[in-house]
C-alpha cells in the first residue's frame, strides 16, 4: 500500500509576531502536486492541523481547499485524525466531502478501536486511528485499567488492538495512523505537553505486530522501532529560532 503521512501543520501560527500563512499556502501546494505525483492510496493528516481550538476563517479557507483538492483532483483517499489543538467541531465544515466516501475524520475512542479497511493488490490492510484522545475519556472506557496520563491511555488502546489482531483468523497487514509521543521519541521545545506525568510516553513493544506507525505530535522527523516502522513525519514548518 502506498501511504502518504503528514502532520503537524499548525495552520494559522504566526512566529514573532509574523503570520506564517503565505508560507503554509506554497507548503500545501507542494504537498498538493506530491500526491498528484505520488499516486498514493491513503494520505493521513495528523493533528494539529490548526494551530487553535478556534482557527482564523484564513486557515479554515485553507484547510478546506487542500481538501477539495486532494479528493476531487488527486481522486485519493483521506484521513484526517485531529491533534490536542484542533477544535474538532471546526473539523466538521467540510462535511459534505464526507458523502463522497473518500474523506474520513476520526475523532473518537469508539472510531479509534474500530479498523477502517483499504483493499489493495496485495490484499487487505487494517488501519486504526487515534486522534489525540483524553485519558479521563479512555479511562472511563476501560474501567479496570486506571488510565491516568498519556502514555497509559496510548498503551491500553494498542494493548486492546493487539488483542483484537490475535483473535482474527488470517494474517492481515496493520497500520496504526496515531497522534501519540511514543517511547524514544525525540521532543524539540515546541510540542504542547500532555496531560499527566510529562515524561508519560507510549511503549515501542506496543505496537507489536504493526507494519507501519504514521506517527504524529512530535515536530522533528524521525524513526523508531527495531524496523524504523515507527515514523514520525514531523512539521513541515519550523516554529522557533535554534539557540
Amino acid at each position: 500500500m502506498r501511504l502518504l503521512h503528514t502532520s503537524d501543520w499548525h495552520l494559522g501560527r504566526s512566529l514573532l509576531g509574523l503570520s506564517l500563512l503565505e508560507d503554509q499556502a506554497a507548503f500545501c501546494e507542494q504537498f498538493i502536486e506530491l500526491t498528484h505525483d505520488f499516486r498514493p492510496d491513503l494520505v493521513v493528516l495528523l493533528g494539529d492541523l490548526f494551530e487553535r481550538p478556534t482557527p482564523s476563517e484564513e486557515a479554515l479557507h485553507l484547510l478546506d481547499h487542500v481538501l477539495q483538492r486532494l479528493l476531487l483532483e488527486c481522486k485519493v483517499r483521506v484521513i484526517l485524525a485531529p491533534g490536542q489543538q484542533d477544535g474538532v467541531n471546526r473539523l466538521s465544515f467540510g462535511s459534505w466531502l464526507f458523502e463522497r466516501r473518500q474523506l474520513q475524520l476520526v475523532s473518537n475512542l469508539e472510531q479509534a478501536l474500530s479498523p477502517i479497511l483499504i483493499e489493495d493488490a496485495d490484499g487487505p490492510v487494517h488501519i486504526n486511528v487515534v486522534p489525540y484522545l483524553r485519558a479521563h475519556d479512555v479511562d472511563q472506557h476501560f474501567r479496570s485499567q486506571n488510565v491516568s496520563t498519556h502514555g497509559q491511555a496510548g498503551n491500553v488502546i494498542l494493548d486492546h488492538l493487539t488483542r483484537f489482531r490475535r483473535l482474527r483468523r488470517r494474517v492481515v497487514r496493520g497500520v496504526v495512523a496515531g497522534y501519540l509521543w511514543v517511547e524514544g521519541g525525540r521532543v524539540c521545545g515546541e510540542e504542547r505537553p500532555f496531560e499527566g506525568a510529562e515524561d508519560s510516553t507510549v511503549s515501542q513493544s506496543a505496537f507489536e505486530g504493526i507494519n507501519y506507525a504514521a506517527l504524529g505530535y512530535l515536530h522533528e522527523h524521525q524513526q523508531l522501532g527495531e524496523n524504523s516502522n515507527l515514523v514520525y513525519s514531523g512539521s513541515p514548518f519550523s516554529f522557533r529560532f535554534e539557540d
